[in-house]
């Protein structure tokens, strides 16, 4: 299930699955926006995954989110079983950051590690061992 909150016109005008995240990342940091975040690492560390959980819940904040990661890398011309790794990847790394705001309040050195982040994703070297 996609969330309304993707068709913000910051979203659907995004060019790459880059500007996508940045555009995700910009609205997260606000604060009002924050308080989710809060919840979920609440939710995670006070049960944990557990299989016979709330598959809705479970749904809305990992499989929407990667569904939608996956189909922007896919448009980008990535490969499926790439797009959903690298998917997969992007959402750990969006949470991690996030988590790591949460707690260290450092905006400016998050925004650096995400851009970075960002630059590897759009840069696809012809490095061996790399195709």
């Amino acid at each position: 299930m996609r969330s309304n909150c993707w068709s913000a016109p910051e979203y659907r005008g995004a060019r790459s699955t880059a500007e996508l995240v940045k555009a995700v990342w910009q609205r997260l940091c606000e604060p009002h926006e924050q308080r989710q975040f809060l919840l979920l690492f609440e939710l995670v560390g006070r049960h944990g995954w557990k299989p016979e959980g709330d598959r809705d819940l479970a749904q809305s904040i990992i499989s929407g989110w990667l569904d939608i990661l996956t189909d922007r890398l896919t448009q980008d011309g990535r490969p499926p079983e790439e797009a959903s790794a690298l998917a997969t990847l992007l959402l750990a790394q969006v949470r991690g950051l996030q988590l790591d705001l949460l707690v260290s309040g450092d905006r400016e050195r998050a925004d650096r590690a995400l851009d970075f982040s960002l630059q590897l994703l759009e840069h696809r070297s012809g490095s061996p061992g790399c195709d």
